[in-house]
C-alpha cells in the first residue's frame, strides 16, 4: 500500500471510506497481483491519476493476465532438448585440432604469452649530465676515464686526465 502511494500529491483529502475500499481490494490479490499493482516501473500509479480506484487495479491486473496466459496457452516444452556430452577424443584427434588452430591462428592461443623483454640500452653522456641524483657521486675510476679518453668525450674529467698527462710528459 505504502509503495503505490509514494508517488501520490500529498493533499491529504481522500475520504477515509475509500482507503478502506481500496485496502479490501487490495487484500483480495495474490502476491504476484500485488506484485503487478505495485511494480515501481509498471504499477498502477504509472497508468492513472491518483488516488486509484479499484477498477484501476482490476483494469491493471486483467491487462497483465491477458499478456501472461497469451505464453500459458502454449504449454511446457513436451521434448527438452538434454545437454550434449562432451565426447571422449582420442590423442590423434586431439593433435589434428592442435594443428588447425595452430595453422589457423599462426600461434598457440592455449601457451602462456611471452613478453619480449625491453631491450636495456645504455646511458649516453647527456642522460648522465642531466641526472639529478639524490647521493652525491663517488670518485670516477681511471677505467672509466681511460674509456671516456678512448671515445673521446669531452668532459671535465678527461680534460683533467689528459692535463695530468701533458703535465707528467713535459
Amino acid at each position: 500500500m505504502d509503495r503505490i502511494f509514494k508517488g501520490r500529491p500529498e493533499t491529504r483529502i481522500e475520504n477515509p471510506d475509500y482507503l478502506d475500499g481500496l485496502t479490501d481490494t487490495l487484500e483480495a490479490l495474490t502476491d504476484e497481483e500485488l506484485a503487478w499493482v505495485s511494480d515501481p516501473r509498471e504499477g498502477v500509479h504509472t497508468v492513472c491519476k491518483f488516488l486509484p480506484t479499484p477498477a484501476d487495479v482490476f483494469d491493471l491486473i486483467r491487462k497483465r493476465r491477458e499478456a501472461a496466459d497469451k505464453f500459458k496457452a502454449f504449454g511446457k516444452p513436451k521434448n527438452l532438448l538434454q545437454p550434449d556430452h562432451d565426447p571422449v577424443l582420442s590423442k590423434d584427434e586431439i593433435g589434428r585440432r592442435k594443428r588447425i588452430v595452430m595453422n589457423t591462428l599462426g600461434y598457440n592461443p592455449a601457451a602462456p604469452a611471452v613478453q619480449e623483454k625491453r631491450k636495456l640500452v645504455p646511458p649516453t653522456i647527456d642522460d648522465l649530465a642531466s641526472m639529478s641524483i639524490k647521493t652525491p657521486a663517488g670518485p670516477i675510476s681511471p677505467q672509466l676515464i681511460a674509456l671516456l679518453v678512448a671515445q673521446g668525450v669531452d668532459c671535465p674529467a678527461t680534460r683533467r686526465h689528459k692535463a695530468e698527462r701533458s703535465a707528467e710528459a713535459a
